[in-house]
């Protein structure tokens, strides 16, 4: 079974664009189905903003958060994670998703800022 890490940009636009980013994912790939990185949270505390602070909440409640070791930025971790686990990215960062694409890594995106697409 498909599961799914969570980039930071994918958890603050479940506030940037009020769309329930979990139950989507819940819908297609399973209830549950999706984790983020410790990296991930670290990033989300560095961001002062409304939707970081939100974001990080709901992340703590209700995202599994797992370590994985890399002296490596935060998008190069995410890609070595999911080249090493076979998941799926989720993300809206263009930059990220090139990479994702070079590794040939499947990357769920949002689209028309109410569904979600697997490309």
């Amino acid at each position: 079974m498909d599961i799914v890490l969570l980039d930071t940009n994918i958890l603050l636009s479940i506030f940037e664009l009020k769309l329930d980013v979990l139950s989507l994912i819940d819908l297609d790939f399973g209830k549950n189905r999706y984790f983020t990185l410790q990296q991930v949270i670290d990033e989300l505390r560095h961001n002062s903003s409304k939707e970081a602070v939100m974001a990080l909440q709901l992340a703590k409640k209700l995202v599994p958060i797992r370590e994985f070791e890399s002296n490596k930025s935060v998008d190069d971790a995410l890609i070595d994670y999911c080249v090493k686990n076979s998941c799926i990215l989720a993300t809206q960062d263009k930059e990220l998703i090139q990479k994702a694409k070079t590794k040939h890594l499947k990357v769920l995106q949002i689209r028309q800022k109410k569904y979600l697409n697997l490309i």
